[in-house]
């Protein structure tokens, strides 16, 4: 499935940013191993249109813009780099979830099926640095946001994304150092790395305990204009009641927890509120980076809008 109605619309993705090198319909077939007319069919459609039907799938178009310009580079590269990347790039799709309610949608499969993330989305390190590699790509569209910086805390942002199977934080991916505002945009300390984040990676696994689905998530800053912005976009919404925390992260993961379980679905949105001495903050969760950041680029441009408004 992923072969046949995935990956032909992430090369067709591949071949508009090749055409954009100025390369020739026959140097980018080459590239990409298919005929010349296949490579005018793909450059007669706009990109929007691949973006739509890889959206219909589920994939967050930011995952797939980014696999489609890992591709391109891969493809002029050689063929087996471009082979490689084609492996890879399924493996991650499936690995991610991000197939997961289309194929259970086409194949009938039980909505408990989780196959694919457990065989592509596990296995050491190579799973370790495909998630890495998926928060880093979502981190490198953080920093190029020119809204972003408009939603880190004082104490900042972390960006965290769990394996599949994760039992604890050291199973989650984080940065270290956190990402903070530097010249009015957001840059991250360091590169993602497992264990770097305590408290938000706690956080995606109370809610992943209850929403299996669930493996990414960040934290930004919680005002009146968010929730009216977070509401207006139909996010379902977790809010837990000022020292909730104060027990300490075990107890706030139960919390949680129990308090996602009663929720019809996973939530896109915990709140968490703030005190004396407490900022409140909010955490964007999600399935993958790609999908995470997707909502919180969203949420960042429509706030930033809303504080432009005159009152």
């Amino acid at each position: 499935m992923a072969a046949k109605e995935y990956l032909p619309w992430v090369r067709a993705l591949a071949a508009h940013r090749l055409r954009r090198l100025d390369l020739s319909q026959s140097r980018i077939a080459r590239a990409l191993g298919v005929t010349q007319p296949s490579v005018t069919l793909y450059l007669k459609k706009p990109e929007a249109y691949y973006l739509g039907r890889t959206s219909a799938l589920g994939v967050p178009k930011e995952m797939v813009s980014a696999q489609a310009e890992r591709y391109a580079r891969a493809s002029v590269a050689g063929t087996l780099e471009s082979l490689s990347m084609a492996l890879d790039i399924v493996s991650e799709t499936l690995g991610g979830g991000a197939l997961c309610e289309h194929h259970r949608g086409e194949s009938g499969l039980p909505e408990a099926c989780d196959v694919c993330m457990r065989f592509f989305g596990t296995g050491g390190k190579d799973a370790r640095s495909s998630v890495t590699r998926q928060l880093e790509e979502a981190v490198r569209l953080i920093e190029s946001s020119n809204s972003f910086s408009l939603l880190i805390p004082e104490v900042q942002t972390n960006f965290v994304s769990a394996l599949p199977e994760a039992l604890d934080e050291h199973d989650v991916a984080g940065i270290p150092g956190r990402i903070a505002c530097a010249r009015g945009r957001a840059k991250a300390a360091s590169p993602p790395d497992f264990g770097a984040s305590r408290y938000t990676a706690n956080i995606v696994l109370a809610v992943k305990r209850a929403f299996k689905e669930v493996g990414s998530g960040l934290n930004v800053k919680y005002d009146a204009t968010l929730a009216e912005v977070a509401s207006g976009l139909g996010w379902r919404s977790l809010s837990l009641a000022a020292g909730e925390a104060d027990r300490g992260i075990v107890q706030f993961s139960k919390k949680i927890t129990e308090a996602a379980s009663r929720l019809e679905g996973p939530p896109d949105l915990l709140v968490e509120s703030g005190g004396i001495g407490l900022e409140a903050s909010a955490y964007v969760l999600g399935r993958t980076p790609g999908e995470v950041v997707e909502k919180a680029l969203a949420l960042a441009g429509l706030y930033s809008k809303r504080k432009r408004q005159p009152k």
